[in-house]
């Protein structure tokens, strides 16, 4: 008998991710990555073993989270603890497993009413683990150099504030989330995301 381990990434990206096989107390780990670009393979196979129970568990990454589990073969699947049990005692039970992970994101747009092309300063703070800067226009690519929206990439669940810097010749209209709420007079909206949560936020401005 065999046991595959098969890792899905949504969207496909390079992160590694380590996974933990166990035959009760013995465990060794492994990394799959689903990136063709990169050496390090998106399945792996152990052909040839014993009969026993097997735990196949994704170990944590707070950036990602397991959505899904499936098994061709018998298995118990627990999505939430990121694990497989896999029952091996016939010559037959050949077992495979995808492991669909996500991440969570963050994108911000503006919508400038004027299409000015003037640059929007943002600043996006999670809690007390620091802030970054940004910069977004509206000028339909005009000018290249800044953008006119940015995606954060893969972030850990939890409370975002993302803030318009006040600007004299500009207003802020209003601000839509998809998630989160919204504190126009402060020019902030404060996005609490779940695992494998992308909320959208659109700022609207235009000339004073």
């Amino acid at each position: 008998p065999w046991i595959e381990v098969v890792h899905d990434t949504s969207p496909d990206g390079p992160p590694s991710f380590v996974y933990r096989g166990c035959l009760g107390d013995d465990c060794d780990l492994f990394t799959l990555d689903d990136d063709p670009s990169t050496p390090v393979p998106r399945s792996a196979r152990a052909d040839r073993v014993a009969f026993g129970t097997y735990t196949i568990t994704a170990l944590p990454d707070p950036r990602w989270t397991v959505t899904n589990i499936i098994c061709a073969g018998r298995a118990q699947l627990d999505v939430p603890g990121q694990r497989a049990t896999i029952e091996i005692d016939e010559p037959t039970d050949n077992v495979s497993c995808r492991f669909t992970v996500e991440t969570q994101r963050i994108t911000v747009r503006v919508n400038d009413l004027a299409d000015s092309g003037a640059d929007h300063h943002f600043t996006s703070c999670r809690g007390s683990e620091g802030c970054g800067v940004f910069f977004i226009d509206d000028d339909a690519g005009a000018d290249a150099t800044v953008p006119d929206h940015i995606a954060s990439g893969p972030i850990p669940a939890g409370t975002y504030t993302i803030s318009l810097e006040p600007d004299p010749g500009r207003e802020l209209v209003s601000i839509v989330c998809t998630a989160g709420t919204v504190d126009l007079p402060a020019l902030r909206a404060t996005v609490t995301i779940a695992p494998s949560q992308h909320p959208v936020c659109t700022f609207t401005t235009r000339p004073r």
